[in-house]
């Protein structure tokens, strides 16, 4: 990020849309911006963000020794529907991001706005549904809860998302392991690992 752009983006929270849901994010490295993200929502500091980037490479300032079976999945599912928790989180990214755990969720959404708006703010995005948390993830700009809409700083309108389900999420933290099935199926993933989840 240069020193124009972070000025630029400096505690600002965005809505955006993506293939699964409509997101609410921040520059992963803005502590501030991403407090209010939490507040924004009145989500628990113990349920972490999950970061949204718009390169595959852009993992190596997230995260120390990637494992190689990332980029193996990246291969076949980014940009698109899963979200891949990885171990050993770079001391650079907030602990309010990871909840001070030492694994982080990589998401890259399938959503050219999305690459566009991350372009601009010049780091990956911190981010999570934008719903009060409680509340079911927004599919549409149109049920994206009022007060969200105000709250944040800019609000992209992208119609309706894709899929309409959330991403499904897989931690290859230790073995790997589906802990939400969403927009892609398990089957997929089982076939490009060559095992049972």
């Amino acid at each position: 990020m240069t020193k124009d752009s972070k000025n630029l983006f400096s505690e600002k929270v965005f809505l955006f849309p993506t293939e699964t849901v409509y997101g609410i994010g921040a520059s992963i490295f803005d502590q501030l911006a991403i407090r209010r993200i939490y507040a924004i929502k009145g989500r628990d500091f113990s349920k972490a963000l999950a970061a949204h980037i718009s390169s595959i490479s852009s993992v190596e300032l997230l995260c120390d020794a990637t494992p190689d079976l990332f980029y193996i999945l990246a291969e076949h599912f980014f940009p698109g529907p899963l979200s891949i928790i990885l171990p050993n989180v770079s001391r650079t990214v907030p602990k309010l991001v990871t909840a001070g755990m030492d694994t982080i969720a990589i998401r890259f959404p399938d959503s050219k706005i999305f690459s566009e708006l991350a372009d601009r703010v010049g780091t990956p995005l911190a981010g999570t549904s934008a719903n009060i948390s409680g509340d079911g993830a927004p599919t549409s700009f149109s049920q994206v809860n009022p007060y969200i809409i105000e709250q944040v700083d800019e609000a992209i309108d992208g119609g309706e998302c894709k899929y309409k389900l959330e991403s499904t999420v897989l931690s290859i933290v230790e073995k790997p392991k589906i802990l939400r099935v969403g927009a892609i199926k398990v089957e997929a993933i089982e076939e490009v690992l060559n095992q049972k989840l």
